[in-house]
């Protein structure tokens, strides 16, 4: 028989909670106007990991599309089957940590050679004659056999399986070199998983033109398979080559070659974000300096972009670049935030780092990324953003210096940086991040940075959900305010929650109620991850889960999604009361929490409550002062019967807002919040 221990101090707090009431009252204080709630409050945070971007929104369905997926990181160095990071101190500690990994070097990654019997042909991977420099490798296919009968074909299972539906169209682009006395025909072919064709279309080889040949085309879908295969058939001996190959659904969001998929955005829309951080994250730093994105690299052509293996596991095609970034944020009207590498590696990676010296080229870099968005048409970077077809300036309002880099180097770095950026364009809010990421208390909060000027400091907080329920009130306790607003670029409740269940999702609610209650302070936030797609989770919870034809919010995301859409204007002073109206407010383990704001637009009150528990929450509405009261009101609310309760692609809205009418709203009139609910309650008021 096993024996179990349990110390005093936590018995006895189990016993205080359990004797604890319910609260028997929300007092709301009109007349005691609190904070305004910045437009700014809440945005989006996109990091390519999870295949957030390749294989989730951004369109292309072809996997390795130009033959590089096996050449390493940049600044690595492979070795047999493993490359080594170099061996040299982290920028922190000192520490050199001579990472290595293990690695794939087979060229033909993701690509398949179909050769039937009576057909001849071998396929390698040359770097002879490039389509360019910047994506050197091509397939080179010698073919000595074959016909119309007994072709023989490139084969690509895309982002784990090619998606197609009846009746839809589907671009195709790719590049072809060609001998002047190939007779054949190359055809385009999509089979479902059971070897069935679905969509084909045959493109006629240019015979006049020498060398590489773009060719485009488009295709009609006679079935609907989501876990097919493309493929790419010759029927003629000849020695091909072939290179950037890219299919894509000719309905993107605003229908742009290879663009955003239209479901996704419609998510990301429902959000309202206010703004978009970009294009991350850990991907910013590298795993090495050099492994860094290099916003340059991600403009142009797609088929001229370099693309880079970064430290999440596979190769970011820059397909979704700079350029389309900031068009994103002008399409859905929010503002950009660019994250600028400071000459930093990762410091959970290599930490290596850039000589001092060098430092001016990375300031550069980031004074040439505002310049592209903002910049006059007489500039270099400004006369690239017209010829790119966009002659007004981007929505660029932030740029974050580094990401969760901290410690002497970094502060030093900071005042570089921040100097030469606010000089140039004074208009631009920067951002600072030198602080200590992950959990921890208001003691994380105060400024001891040794830097000349803070705007906007960035934080992060990854934790489970006892953590966001016991710091719902952090923010209340930074007294006085210190002299730069926060920034909560980072947080969600990734542990012991499955993979994103309703107990963590109302913990994150209980934590951003206290952000927009101190919205004086906290002005920006943003979840992270922003996507996940299912066959590849590098992070553990992330708001959005996707394949390659469904996305489904998580109970995270309709939290965010309900904040979002019901900001008020201003908070009201808003009080959690027991049966003996004593304030109760931040009890600990109490697990209901309510916060009232006014909507100037509306006239409305707007209240949040957060119901943690397997109870009904069954309060009294206290509103003081003397208004009147529209007895009819608005309840948008989520529930579950089971705190453990997920969404999934089978069912999708498991947890989804419902709206209700509430009636009889008056004052000590009694409210009803369902067992584990983030609930949101409006009603108008009026001058008595």
């Amino acid at each position: 028989m096993k024996k179990y221990f349990v110390s005093i101090p936590l018995l006895l707090s189990c016993l205080l909670i359990l004797a604890q009431k319910s609260p028997a009252k929300i007092e709301i204080d009109f007349q005691h106007k609190g904070a305004v709630v910045q437009p700014s409050m809440y945005g989006i945070f996109f990091e390519e990991i999870n295949n957030a971007g390749d294989g989730g929104l951004y369109s292309e369905m072809i996997l390795n599309r130009s033959f590089e997926d096996h050449t390493p990181p940049t600044g690595s160095v492979l070795r047999g089957k493993k490359y080594f990071l170099p061996a040299t101190p982290c920028y922190v500690n000192g520490v050199v940590k001579g990472q290595s990994a293990g690695w794939n070097n087979d060229s033909l990654q993701n690509w398949n050679f179909k050769v039937s019997k009576i057909s001849d042909a071998i396929i390698s991977v040359q770097t002879a004659t490039p389509l360019n420099t910047n994506s050197p490798h091509y397939a080179q296919i010698d073919i000595r056999q074959a016909s119309s009968k007994a072709p023989v074909s490139l084969v690509n299972g895309g982002y784990w399986g090619i998606s197609v539906e009846k009746n839809k169209k589907y671009n195709l682009r790719f590049f072809a070199n060609t001998p002047a006395d190939y007779k054949g025909i190359i055809t385009a072919v999509v089979r479902s998983d059971s070897g069935q064709i679905i969509a084909s279309k045959i493109i006629t080889p240019n015979k006049k033109a020498i060398g590489w040949v773009e060719y485009n085309s488009q295709f009609t879908a006679f079935g609907t398979n989501h876990k097919g295969t493309f493929e790419l058939q010759f029927d003629a001996p000849g020695i091909v080559k072939i290179d950037f190959i890219s299919l894509s659904p000719a309905d993107t969001y605003k229908n742009r070659p290879c663009g955003f998929r239209s479901d996704i955005v419609q998510m990301l829309e429902g959000l309202k974000p206010a703004f978009m951080r970009w294009p991350g994250g850990c991907v910013v730093e590298g795993a090495t300096v050099e492994n860094r994105i290099k916003w340059k690299e991600t403009l142009g052509d797609p088929a001229q972009r370099k693309g880079e293996f970064m430290k999440w596991g596979y190769r970011n095609t820059y397909g979704f670049g700079y350029h389309e970034f900031l068009q994103f944020c002008e399409d859905i009207k929010m503002d950009g935030m660019f994250v600028a590498n400071v000459g930093l590696a990762c410091e959970f990676n290599n930490g290596d780092y850039c000589s001092e010296d060098s430092v001016e080229l990375f300031i550069k870099d980031a004074l040439d990324a505002v310049e592209y968005a903002i910049g006059d048409p007489k500039t270099t970077w400004g006369a690239k953003r017209v010829a790119a077809g966009h002659p007004m300036p981007f929505p660029l309002k932030y740029v974050q210096i580094g990401n969760e880099n901290h410690g002497p180097m970094y502060e030093k770095r900071y005042n570089r940086f921040y100097a030469r950026l606010k000089a140039t364009y004074p208009q631009i809010e920067l951002i600072f991040n030198g602080v200590a990421t992950g959990a921890g208390g208001v003691e994380v909060l105060k400024p001891q940075f040794n830097v000349n000027k803070i705007e906007i400091a960035d934080y992060h907080w990854y934790d489970g959900p006892e953590w966001f329920y016991n710091h719902a009130f952090l923010f209340d306790k930074i007294q006085p305010r210190h002299d730069f607003k926060i920034y909560v670029g980072e947080y969600a409740c990734h542990r012991k929650v499955g993979t994103g269940n309703m107990f963590g999702a109302l913990s994150e609610a209980a934590f951003i109620m206290g952000m927009e209650r101190n919205s004086d302070l906290v002005t920006m936030t943003s979840y992270a991850p922003l996507f996940e797609n299912s066959n590849r989770r590098k992070w553990p919870v992330n708001m959005m889960m996707l394949n390659n034809h469904q996305i489904i919010g998580r109970s995270s995301y309709y939290v965010q999604n309900m904040y979002a859409n019901n900001r008020p204007s201003y908070n009201l002073s808003t009080h959690l009361l027991d049966d003996k109206d004593t304030v109760i407010d931040t009890v600990s383990g109490l697990r209901q929490y309510a916060q009232a704001g006014f909507d100037e637009k509306t006239g409305e009150i707007i209240l949040k409550v957060v119901n943690a528990t397997a109870n009904t929450f069954s309060p009294n509405l206290n509103i003081k002062n003397d208004v009147k009261i529209n007895r009819v009101g608005e309840m948008i609310s989520i529930s579950t019967p089971d705190s453990t309760i997920e969404n999934n692609f089978e069912n999708p809205r498991k947890i989804f807002p419902k709206k209700t009418m509430v009636e009889n709203i008056s004052n000590n009139s009694k409210l009803e919040f369902a067992p584990w609910s983030f609930s949101i309650l409006r009603f108008k008021i009026f001058d008595k």
